[in-house]
């Protein structure tokens, strides 16, 4: 996948769920997340390690039927990364296998 798909993939993504949640809610959690793709792994960054606890804990099953539905793959994974230089690995109970999070 391109950069520009890549970038194509998040911001579809970002516009969906949007519409799907409150706007304080997008704000608070969604609005300044990046996201990239790399080896079959969207790395979804956040600010800080509690926005990326809290999109882990909370939204990972909503975020990956989003990712599901735009591209139509089912074959990829999901990390929750901090822009803080995260650096420690938990795997998902919420969805094995396809889910990790990373903190500082």
């Amino acid at each position: 996948m391109e950069v520009t798909e890549q970038f194509d993939v998040w911001t579809k993504a970002l516009d969906k769920i949007q519409s799907e949640i409150s706007i304080p809610s997008f704000n608070t959690w969604f609005k300044s997340t990046k996201a990239e793709y790399v080896e079959s792994t969207y790395l979804i960054y956040s600010p800080n390690n509690f926005t990326t606890e809290w999109l882990y804990q909370r939204y990972s099953n909503f975020i990956m039927q989003i990712l599901e539905e735009i591209t139509g793959e089912s074959d990829f994974k999901i990390d929750f990364r901090s822009m803080d230089n995260s650096s420690t690995k938990f795997e998902s109970s919420l969805i094995p296998g396809r889910a990790s999070l990373w903190l500082s």
